[in-house]
């Protein structure tokens, strides 16, 4: 079955506009695999951090949580340690309980790892976190409030779960972002003068265009569901066309997918007599205003991919300025299980007789870093 496709059926050539109606098309096909492709990458992406770090980063706080019990054993035993190293050992496991903390979901921190940090520390669990919550919504809303824009995180709060609160965070920085760009867009406005003939014909021009996007898929959809009617073709050949081609403009439509219609409608206008095509050239003008529009939007939307919510377990990988989210991911993958292999090496020495002496050489390590 023939498709119809997008040529000239005489002897004259494309039109510059029909030139560039097929440049942009092409344009945005690419774009449009691309940002297929971003996505599945993306989803390929969260899935291996789903099914290999996840895993091994609650693996490795469990064994970090391990050798924090058993040093606090050790300190908990002055005779075997000096008064020094007791101060450097109590600031180590301040450092792995501060790490597993602020790593893991509230939920799961231990009621045993709570009752270590508040007798090394002095502090109480829960006003730690309060307070060290509620600096960092004061360091967020200032930094917006640097930038001109008031940001209230007053209603974010720690009686919610961990993907709870991160989404808040989210969509709240994504609103002052938002905010952010607008006042920059009011800032680069031009002074106001009276608009000379040439700017009032551009706003007219811009005008209907604007019009043409508002009602552009409703029109063109209804236009040529009327042509492409396979009720109203009598050759059976051309009904069996018309019927593909239907279904590509209903899907087309369905998915509010403005390239298609246009790529459809034109090349029905380019089967179609020349006049029509001759008609149809200042229309094309303003199509191609609307593809331009598109593939700015694409290129965009590409660009941005990553921070889609969906893809907030990995938008810290993804948003690497120099390598790509799998080459980072398997990269922390691989340090993930270094870490974990040597810290259960060190926790199983840690319950040996030999014990003491490895804190010792822990503790040693560790003030000379």
């Amino acid at each position: 079955m023939s498709a119809i496709v997008h040529r000239s059926k005489s002897t004259h050539p494309l039109s510059p506009s029909q030139k560039t109606f097929n440049r942009l098309k092409k344009k945005i096909e690419t774009l449009q695999k691309k940002l297929q492709q971003e996505h599945q990458q993306l989803d390929l992406s969260l899935v291996f951090y789903q099914e290999n770090i996840q895993p091994a980063q609650k693996k490795w706080f469990q064994v970090l949580s391990t050798f924090v019990k058993l040093a606090y054993e050790h300190y908990k035993k002055p005779k075997q340690l000096s008064a020094k190293e007791r101060e450097i050992l109590k600031d180590l496991m301040l450092d792995k309980i501060n790490n597993i903390f602020s790593s893991t979901p509230l939920e799961e921190h231990e009621a045993e790892m709570r009752a270590i940090f508040e007798d090394l520390s002095g502090l109480k669990y829960q006003e730690m976190l309060s307070e060290g919550f509620n600096n960092m919504k004061h360091e967020i809303e200032d930094m917006f409030k640097e930038n001109g824009v008031d940001v209230d995180l007053s209603h974010i709060n720690l009686t919610e779960n961990t993907e709870d609160i991160e989404r808040q965070f989210f969509d709240a920085m994504l609103d002052a972002k938002q905010k952010m760009e607008e006042l920059e867009e009011q800032e680069e406005e031009p002074v106001i003068k009276p608009k000379t003939k040439k700017q009032l014909q551009k706003e007219a021009k811009a005008q209907e265009l604007e019009q043409l996007q508002q009602k552009g898929i409703g029109t063109i959809y209804k236009q040529l569901a009327k042509v492409f009617h396979p009720d109203l073709e009598p050759s059976p050949e051309r009904k069996a066309e018309k019927e593909q081609l239907m279904k590509q403009l209903t899907s087309a439509y369905e998915n509010n997918d403005l390239h298609t219609l246009l790529r459809l409608e034109m090349e029905w206008m380019n089967s179609s007599e020349e006049e029509a095509k001759a008609q149809s050239d200042e229309l094309l003008k303003i199509y191609n205003s609307i593809l331009k529009e598109q593939a700015a939007t694409l290129q965009e939307s590409i660009e941005m991919a990553f921070l889609h919510p969906k893809y907030i377990l990995i938008q810290s990988y993804a948003a690497h300025p120099f390598f790509g989210v799998t080459f980072v991911l398997e990269m922390t993958y691989n340090e993930l299980r270094e870490d974990l292999h040597d810290c259960q090496n060190i926790v199983k020495s840690l319950q040996s007789p030999e014990g003491t002496k490895i804190i010792r050489e822990i503790i040693r390590e560790y003030r000379d870093t």
